[in-house]
């Protein structure tokens, strides 16, 4: 047991500290993060959804966003996005039992399932908005 956890703990920062085409960042990865790279990685979240908005001319979604994350380099802080990344983990855990093949759910659906439940809608290109990431301090432990 503690060789699996020894080879995780490798590999689980090569994959965040490589580019290696990930895209996005399954929750169980973001939990593993060190709480300012997790507040980076929200904040990336944030801004780059407001940069899409804009960059679309829905600068009325955009404001949307800034009004739901005033402080987005504190984004992980607020009950909003604590409640949504909580409820897909949840799901997430669940299916990864029930389905161990499945996908994981990603940070990205979180925050997008809570921007739809705001009337906030983002292309699927916000999955890459994060996609140079990476992690400056190590991973906690398991």
């Amino acid at each position: 047991m503690l060789m699996r956890l020894s080879i995780l703990a490798l590999a689980l920062p090569a994959c965040l500290l490589t580019g290696s085409g990930a895209q996005a960042l399954e929750i169980w990865q973001y939990d593993r993060l060190a709480a300012q790279d997790q507040s980076r990685f929200v904040s990336g979240l944030v801004h780059g959804a407001m940069d899409i908005l804009t960059k679309a001319g829905h600068t009325d979604q955009g404001q949307k966003v800034a009004h739901l994350f005033p402080d987005p380099d504190r984004a992980t802080a607020t009950p909003l996005f604590k409640a949504a990344l909580a409820q897909e983990r949840a799901v997430d855990d669940k299916r990864a039992i029930e389905q161990p093949d499945a996908t994981r759910l990603e940070v990205e659906d979180a925050m997008l399932e809570l921007f739809k439940k705001n009337g906030i809608a983002l292309p699927d290109s916000f999955y890459i908005v994060n996609r140079d990431f990476r992690a400056r301090l190590p991973v906690k432990r398991l």
